[in-house]
């Protein structure tokens, strides 16, 4: 019976149309092997620089979490939070030294959160260039 209910609150809602609309996106960026990826190892400056420029927007507050998904190939994810200037960070991600020569590529999707949440803001960050005045 119990699951019968959750099946007629499930149909309802997505007759409704309240499932098309979730409660907030965030900009996702997924760092993957490019075709020079087995070069990267030596090239210590290349990985400073391209972590030197997520470091940027997480210093900004600008990003809600980023790392490695563990797994037999390398993927970067770094998840920005709401309303970001997703062109902005689209242009300086395309100057990064790792992806110009073509040691990880990009690749840029929405999150369109569904179920369970995540905050739309850093509420609990200052960003550095503030801190430091």
């Amino acid at each position: 019976m119990r699951l019968y209910t959750i099946a007629l609150l499930v149909s309802a809602t997505l007759a409704s149309g309240a499932a098309a609309q979730p409660a907030n996106t965030h900009f996702v960026v997924f760092n993957a092997p490019g075709p020079n990826a087995a070069a990267l190892a030596d090239k210590p400056d290349i990985i400073a620089a391209h972590r030197a420029v997520y470091r940027a927007y997480a210093d900004a507050c600008l990003t809600l979490a980023g790392g490695r998904l563990a797994g037999a190939t390398p993927l970067g994810v770094t998840i920005f939070i709401a309303d970001v200037d997703e062109a902005a960070i689209k242009e300086a991600l395309e100057k990064d030294p790792a992806v110009v020569e073509g040691y990880i590529s990009l690749d840029y999707r929405t999150l369109e959160i569904q179920m369970g949440a995540l905050p739309t803001s850093r509420p609990d960050c200052t960003p550095k260039q503030e801190a430091e005045k």
